[in-house]
């Protein structure tokens, strides 16, 4: 938050969001909506540190919007897209004028979609057309406001990265032949450069793809079966990425740092089987702070670099 706050939303059933003010010990955790709701929920603040959460509403199949009113001191609830099955792998970003947007995959058409607040209503769009495209998708705003969005293409099985060049939506491949599982992340550079991590399930591999258009450099960040599912990738202070990620074979978080000319990994959390469903931030102090579920008791954890150790902390 702007107020360098936390705000975590999940759910399924229910769709939850839990808030912790800076310098605070405890989380608050509140309802949101119900009704096997909340699902592929993806939240973000505005500029004056109102959280809004885009979601799937399983009930319904419809994609949906919540946003904190100050004014009524409640939260506000609206459907974005009701047409078709639509929703799933929400992701959730603010344009220049701090209007939300999200890129999100419709199941019934098998498409990319994008839906952008104009002001006075949602403006909706295919961004990429196909069997089935767009699940796991991220969006990120470069320094022009224009969108960029990182997701895969079940059917040709590529990774794939999409731009608004200010008249069209333009999409290109990133890396062929891989298998995406539990979602990319992607995040731009100092320099406007999209950066994305993901798992490739049928290359063993823990990959992170820089570039632009048709011209990418893919890096290998850890090579295991499974390795990197449910990554979150952010930038430091020092314009250095980082990605939180789950290892399957010890059922540990981690988080890889690039380090000027080589990835470091660390062991974040081993207690236990956790660290699946990873988002990962830096605060106003520039420390990693990484929110995950902890399979063996059914928990959502939150975990904070404070300058010389790993602070662990159950939110709910």
């Amino acid at each position: 938050g702007a107020d360098n706050s936390t705000h975590v939303a999940f759910g399924g059933e229910q769709l939850v969001y839990a808030r912790r003010n800076a310098g605070g010990e405890t989380w608050r955790a509140e309802e949101v909506d119900s009704g096997g709701v909340g699902a592929y929920c993806s939240v973000a603040c505005d500029n004056a540190g109102r959280p809004y959460i885009s979601y799937y509403d399983a009930t319904n199949e419809d994609l949906k919007i919540a946003r904190w009113d100050d004014l009524t001191a409640r939260w506000e609830m609206g459907v974005v897209d009701a047409a078709g099955d639509v929703g799933r792998c929400s992701s959730l970003g603010f344009d220049g004028d701090w209007n939300p947007a999200i890129s999100y995959h419709d199941a019934t058409l098998g498409d990319l979609k994008y839906a952008a607040w104009s002001g006075s209503g949602w403006e909706i769009a295919t961004v990429d057309g196909g069997a089935w495209v767009g699940e796991h998708s991220s969006l990120a705003f470069d320094g022009a406001s224009r969108p960029r969005i990182s997701y895969f293409d079940a059917v040709s099985r590529d990774v794939k990265f999409a731009w608004w060049d200010g008249a069209c939506w333009t999409a290109a491949v990133v890396d062929r032949s891989a298998r995406v599982i539990h979602g990319t992340s992607l995040d731009l550079n100092g320099s406007g450069a999209a950066v994305m991590a993901y798992c490739d399930a049928a290359g063993d591999a823990l990959r992170v793809a820089g570039g632009a258009g048709g011209d990418w450099n893919v890096e290998v960040v850890a090579a295991y079966p499974w390795a990197g599912r449910y990554s979150s990738l952010a930038f430091d202070a020092s314009n250095r990425a980082a990605v939180s990620y789950y290892d399957p074979r010890q059922g540990d978080l981690n988080l890889a740092r690039w380090m000027d000319d080589r990835w470091e990994v660390e062991t974040v959390d081993s207690n236990a089987d956790t660290g699946r469903y990873t988002s990962l931030v830096f605060d106003g102090s520039g420390f990693p702070c990484i929110g995950y579920y902890e399979v063996s008791r059914g928990n959502l954890e939150y975990a904070r670099w404070d300058g010389a150790a790993w602070l662990l902390e159950v939110v709910d």
